[in-house]
């Protein structure tokens, strides 16, 4: 007889087993929102069905919110947006009500209600930088520069988005970077420098093509299309309006392919196309047209049609449209635009008393914005100075850091890390020179310098070539160490340093030879980054302190390691170490006569030899090994 109960019992717990993580899931979620990948998003809101918690409910609307946003449906957008913050302020958590309020700003942005947009912005904004997220403050920037764009204040979005763009680049944020670029050539573009609008649209389509974004891809399609119809060059206008319409339609994206739509149509017209502009027109009029622009400019594109059919009655009543839509929204160019077409059109009507009109709010506005234009190229000109000093600055404090850090530990120290690492399995060198302070005191000190610069170059150049990080020079003495991989790994990489740096011939200025005195040790290290003006990567640990005592009581011209190292080399084998060699450092006495290489990437083998009992400061007696000359 089955127990039905139990065996749902065993069912449950097997489905609750087999879920992943919420937290793992929220990260799919915001990278796929990122790139607009709608269908991943959806197949993560399936996925979080299955939990039934108020954190699980939350990110499956925030999820479906994201989708809905991907693909311009706005309403329901907001709507799943606006329930995912409601569960989120239950929860606390505020960097999520963060990114959902930045959300819902980007709906307000999309259906141009641009100052509801900037106040969710900078509420957004305020939120990331209470809660240090880089990521989302970058991205709340980059929207708000959208906006500026979109009000004509190009000064304010210049700022906004270099701001965004240079934190992108800190973190590493491809995604964001891209969509940096591609708003600097809006911006661009809006000004009038369609050369350097251009160039930034190029390189923002090969980023974002390069991450998968192809809605993102879309739109630099569809911009470089505007510039190359701005210039006159109708045939790549057309190229490029094809092209992105071609990728919309594919992902479904209903405010791109209403955009593109209208950008073929008054391509169209302009080169006399009138029934491939009305088919444009109508496919137009199917869709949602949220954006006002879009809108006012689809009513003009009405308007040019009726009159080329005579209907110059119905021309008019379509530029008071476009008229009325682009004033509403606070669309002075566009206005001034509409403005000019009515004025042209009472002057076919013979309508002089029109005329005059028009011709007078057409100018009143170009003069504004003519005034408003040489205010904000002076105001352009400011902020670009502004930000290419600031962009020295960041530069100096990068090639500072990249000078007195390890690469690796300085770009997390750029991209705003706290660096404090823990290594299971250090592996630490030391070496000093026999005999320095008698040698160079008989030295001039530039000759010292120069002797001891040439030396720990070859010693960095060899760290790079082994994988090894460099800590620093004290003195005369070098320390390094390898922590990144198994305990064989570290030790091969170092063994393998250290015996290259042996059996390197070097002489003092007088002809004698110069030796090195080494020790090696593996163990647990902690590193880290300390210090205000003059950083410094440092390692600490016991493991540390051993390796100091191997080198001091090592011997001219030999490398002693510590019986510790010497078993993590024992544990190299022909195939690659398994994960409890990786993981473990064993403490058998055992004597290796010869030990190989773990992967055809290290190919080297050595040969140790006992040394027996040594007394090392602070630690007793101690077994080391003389490690001798790599074998072939």
């Amino acid at each position: 007889m089955v127990d039905n109960e139990t065996t749902c019992t065993k069912e449950v717990e097997m489905v609750e087993h087999q879920m992943r993580a919420l937290s793992e899931i929220q990260r799919d979620v915001e990278r796929a929102a990122t790139i607009n990948n709608v269908d991943k998003l959806r197949s993560l809101i399936e996925e979080l069905e299955r939990h039934t918690t108020k954190e699980a409910r939350a990110i499956r609307h925030r999820a479906s919110g994201s989708a809905y946003l991907a693909v311009s449906e706005y309403t329901h957008a907001v709507e799943h947006f606006e329930y995912a913050l409601n569960l989120y302020r239950d929860l606390r958590d505020q960097q999520a009500e963060a990114h959902l309020v930045r959300n819902i700003g980007t709906v307000y942005m999309e259906t141009g209600d641009f100052q509801r947009a900037i106040e969710h912005y900078d509420r957004a904004l305020q939120l990331f930088e209470i809660a240090g997220d880089k990521r989302g403050e970058a991205s709340t920037c980059g929207n708000i520069g959208i906006v500026h764009v979109r009000l004509d204040d190009y000064p304010s979005s210049l700022t906004y988005v270099e701001r965004a763009l240079s934190i992108y680049v800190e973190i590493g944020e491809k995604a964001g970077e891209a969509r940096a670029v591609s708003s600097l050539g809006t911006i661009y573009f809006s000004i009038g420098d369609l050369e350097r609008a251009l160039r930034e649209y190029e390189r923002a389509i090969v980023m974002h093509t390069d991450i998968g974004d192809a809605i993102g891809a879309a739109a630099a399609a569809c911009n470089i299309g505007s510039v190359y119809y701005r210039t006159g060059d109708y045939l790549h206008a057309q190229e490029y309006f094809t092209r992105a319409l071609r990728m919309y339609e594919e992902t479904g994206h209903k405010t791109g392919i209403v955009i593109v739509t209208g950008n073929l149509c008054e391509l169209m017209l302009k080169l006399g196309d009138v029934v491939g502009a009305e088919a444009m027109l109508s496919k137009q009029s199917a869709m949602p047209m949220n954006d006002p622009e879009v809108r006012s400019t689809y009513y003009g594109n009405l308007a040019t049609v009726s009159e080329i059919k005579g209907d110059q009655q119905q021309a008019h009543d379509h530029l008071h449209s476009a008229l009325r839509t682009a004033e509403e929204s606070g669309l002075r160019e566009r206005s001034a635009d509409v403005y000019r077409l009515l004025r042209d059109l009472a002057l076919r009507q013979n309508n002089l008393q029109e005329y005059v009109q028009y011709n007078d709010a057409f100018t009143r506005i170009t003069e504004e914005i003519r005034g408003r234009e040489a205010t904000q190229k002076l105001a352009m000109m400011e902020a670009d100075r502004k930000i290419q000093s600031e962009r020295k600055e960041r530069e100096k404090e990068k090639t500072v850091l990249y000078s007195t850090l390890p690469k690796h530990v300085a770009d997390r120290v750029i991209r705003g890390e706290t660096i404090s690492d823990h290594f299971e399995h250090a592996a630490v060198f030391f070496s000093d020179i026999v005999g320095f302070t008698s040698h160079s005191s008989e030295m001039d000190a530039p000759d010292v310098v120069r002797l001891l610069e040439t030396m720990f170059r070859s010693f960095d150049e060899l760290c790079a070539k082994h994988g090894i990080t460099k800590v620093k020079t004290i003195g005369d003495a070098y320390l390094c160490f390898k922590g990144d991989e198994g305990g064989s790994r570290n030790a091969q990489a170092v063994a393998a340093f250290a015996v290259e740096l042996q059996s390197a011939t070097r002489q003092w200025p007088n002809g004698e030879p110069l030796q090195l005195r080494i020790g090696l040790h593996i163990g647990t290290a902690t590193a880290g980054v300390i210090g205000t003006d003059r950083l410094q990567y440092d390692v600490w640990g016991d493991t540390v302190n051993v390796a100091s005592r191997m080198e001091s009581s090592s011997e001219p011209g030999r490398i002693q390691i510590s019986e510790a190292f010497a078993n993590a080399l024992a544990r190299t084998h022909t195939q690659a170490p398994s994960q409890e060699e990786q993981d473990t450092t064993e403490d058998s006495a055992q004597s290796p006569a010869q030990t190989t290489a773990p992967t055809a990437e290290l190919t080297m083998a050595f040969t140790t030899t006992y040394r027996g009992e040594v007394d090392v400061k602070g630690k007793g007696m101690m077994k080391t090994y003389w490690l001798e000359e790599a074998l072939s």
